[in-house]
């Protein structure tokens, strides 16, 4: 039987919450190889307000140590890191994140009418996932079908 060589990584103790994207975007690897070397993370983000030790591939902490200082630390689970191509402009990043023109330019200490050119990557502030704002209890009666149990909450959900 001949053993897999040991899986080379580094280690980095943080102590707030990041996404898992977000790691992904600023050291260059896949979100599943992060997943894979952090098995305990089970939502995509690290645990709040408690010391947590972030495996990377190997190489990277340094790069991630640079980069995860540009984004506010309330923000790391949020934000993401945009590196820049050749035919970015500040439109075309802030048209496929979906977030105001201006509000990207904001962050990023430019005015929309700047060029990007030059610069290597952008923070994009995106805002953290919407939590349900209410929910309903329905008591199941006799006879009740899954068709004639959701007429009465059609509206509700459309409008919520």
């Amino acid at each position: 039987m001949t053993l897999d060589p040991p899986v080379l990584t580094d280690t980095v103790t943080i102590n707030y919450s990041v996404d898992l994207r977000l790691v992904s975007d600023i050291v260059e690897a896949p979100v599943d190889e992060l997943i894979a070397l952090n098995p305990s993370v089970l939502r995509m983000t690290t645990p709040p307000d408690s010391s947590f030790d972030l495996r990377l591939p190997a190489g990277t902490a340094t790069l991630f140590g640079q980069r995860i200082a540009v984004i506010p630390e309330t923000k790391r689970n949020a934000w993401r890191y945009h590196r820049v191509g050749g035919e970015d402009t500040l439109a075309s990043v802030a048209r496929e994140f979906r977030v105001p023109e201006a509000e990207l330019a904001a962050v990023n200490q430019l005015r929309p009418s700047d060029s990007i050119q030059g610069v290597e990557a952008l923070v994009v502030p995106l805002a953290p996932a919407a939590a349900p704002s209410s929910m309903l209890m329905y008591t199941a009666r006799r006879g009740d079908t899954l068709v004639t149990d959701c007429r009465p909450f059609r509206g509700v959900a459309e409008s919520a």
